[in-house]
């Protein structure tokens, strides 16, 4: 069985344009103090994919807009940084070839992506309001971008991609065990070392690298906790891996939760899933 080339998989995602042009930009530029609605403005609208998306966003049932929000300022100012943070990250999670289209045959893998990290990126939200955690934008976004390496395996090679799938399925093991058997690492592994190569935070890329490793060495432990049981959820609710890994009881006892607590967690998320209309891409 082939070895993807892991330092090729990061160089390819270094150079995807939408991303390191535009997505990049609004991250940093959300982050500048001195930054403006305005500011962000213009940077989103350099980019009509992301400009779609974040209308999209703005538009749909989770916040209450349904077609009243008109212009990319008004979105702005709607989903605040944070939220035009999320969503430029989530638009290169969608990335397109140089001439802006999409093959058919990515649709389904795409849309499965994206449900992944909305989903994701809401149930981190969730979670994180229940606990109080101080920064739950910075839960959403990581939510989000949680499973870029996922992506990166993909844009590499669909090939690759899909035998990891395959062997999952035939092995019966989870797909972080398959991907390190075929390329040598884990998508998380893969997606840490792409978010440091792009300067990301580092709480962020702390929680991309060990959310499926929560007892390993972690040093924002708390992030990454509820990352990996916001990930479980969305597994759990059909958006997400081929197979499910078992969550770590270690992981649910550091929040005081038991199993009929997830169980109730999975069900409140579902609810608010099932009531907004942002699961789909609509490539």
């Amino acid at each position: 069985m082939a070895i993807a080339d892991i330092e090729k998989i990061i160089e390819m995602m270094e150079s995807v344009k939408v991303l390191k042009n535009v997505a990049l930009k609004v991250f940093q530029m959300a982050n500048d103090p001195l930054a403006t609605a305005g500011d962000i403005t213009e940077v989103v609208e350099g980019d009509d994919y992301l400009s779609a998306l974040v209308l999209k966003v703005a538009n749909s049932s989770y916040y209450g807009n349904a077609g009243k929000v008109k212009s990319i300022n008004e979105a702005v100012v709607l989903l605040g940084f944070t939220g035009i943070k999320s969503i430029a990250v989530a638009a290169s999670l969608m990335v397109r070839k140089d001439d802006g289209t999409v093959k058919k045959t990515e649709i389904i893998v795409r849309e499965r992506l994206w449900r992944h990290a909305i989903s994701t990126a809401i149930a981190a939200k969730f979670i994180a309001e229940q606990m109080d955690f101080k920064d739950q934008g910075l839960c959403y976004i990581t939510g989000m971008i949680h499973d870029i390496g996922r992506l990166a395996i993909f844009q590499y090679d669909e090939k690759i991609y899909h035998s990891i799938e395959n062997y999952s399925r035939e092995k019966g093991i989870t797909l972080t065990d398959a991907e390190t058997a075929i390329t040598g690492l884990d998508h998380a592994q893969i997606g840490a070392m792409i978010l440091h190569k792009w300067a990301f935070p580092d709480p962020i890329v702390q929680a991309v690298a060990y959310h499926h490793k929560y007892f390993e060495d972690t040093p924002d432990r708390e992030l990454v906790g509820i990352v990996t049981i916001a990930n479980f959820i969305s597994n759990s609710l059909g958006f997400g891996s081929v197979n499910i890994p078992v969550m770590d009881p270690r992981v649910l006892k550091m929040y005081n939760l038991d199993y009929d607590g997830v169980k109730k967690l999975i069900e409140q998320i579902s609810g608010i899933l099932s009531h907004i209309d942002i699961l789909s891409l609509g490539l």
